[in-house]
């Protein structure tokens, strides 16, 4: 049986659409810091592109509240540098709408989840980017799993003289 995007899609939108679906991802591994109050799927972002999945939570930051969309980018096989920019286009369309309408209490974190990361330069951006989250995942007969990516790229020999 093959797996696609879509599976993920789903598995994902529904979960994401209760605190009991939430919390089953934070059991799998899939961080969520807050329970939706709204969850998009497929969400046309203006000529920005249509996004996966979109969720609007409210959140406590310094204990000021604002709201914290997030901007979840799936992809069935490798995570490269494309979903990263991807991601990144519609963070900057939401914030544009946002912003445009006088909504300036907002923090926007794009997610990447993919079965697997490229192994291309890209990755040394992702050590100084702390919004940005990215996830592998894995789909066996004992269910779905996902794994938190550390970025902290170095080379193992830098040569500096």
């Amino acid at each position: 049986m093959d797996f696609y995007e879509s599976d993920l899609e789903d598995i994902i939108f529904h979960s994401l659409r209760t605190s009991g679906g939430v919390e089953k991802l934070k059991l799998l591994g899939l961080e969520i810091k807050d329970t939706p109050i709204r969850v998009f799927r497929q969400l046309r972002i203006g000529n920005y592109g249509i996004a996966d999945i979109v969720t609007v939570s409210k959140w406590y930051f310094s204990g000021t509240p604002k709201l914290l969309v997030t901007v979840y980018e799936l992809k069935k096989n490798g995570i490269d540098e494309k979903a990263l920019i991807q991601a990144y286009r519609y963070v900057t369309g939401i914030s544009h709408y946002l912003r445009n309408r006088g909504i300036n209490n907002v923090i926007i974190e794009p997610v990447l989840i993919g079965r697997s990361i490229a192994n291309s330069d890209w990755v040394y951006l992702m050590g100084n980017d702390p919004l940005c989250d990215v996830f592998t995942y894995e789909y066996k007969i004992d269910g779905m799993r996902f794994n938190q990516q550390p970025f902290s790229y170095n080379l193992v020999e830098p040569n500096f003289k």
